[in-house]
């Protein structure tokens, strides 16, 4: 009994610690469409910088005029999800 319950509780520490993180994305191999898109939502935004989630989404980031950090999410299918 002690023997499964130290398994099962390996398991769950080795489980939690496997986190993939954010993968940063050249900005020139962000999508062309995509970068439409976002500029479409935000024009006013100056876009510099993309990061691919652990979900295969997008997330275009880039600062408004004064200086506010801003980003467009996309899906992984390339359907636009959220504009913060």
């Amino acid at each position: 009994m002690i023997r499964i319950t130290l398994i099962i509780m390996m398991g769950l520490v080795l489980g939690c610690q496997r986190q993939s993180t954010p993968r940063i994305v050249p900005f020139d191999e962000v999508p062309p469409d995509l970068l439409q898109k976002a500029k479409e939502a935000l024009p006013e935004v100056r876009f510099d910088n993309a990061v691919r989630r652990s979900d295969g989404g997008l997330e275009i980031r880039g600062k408004d005029p004064t200086g506010k950090v801003r980003d467009v999410d996309f899906s992984a299918s390339g359907q636009l999800t959220e504009i913060e």
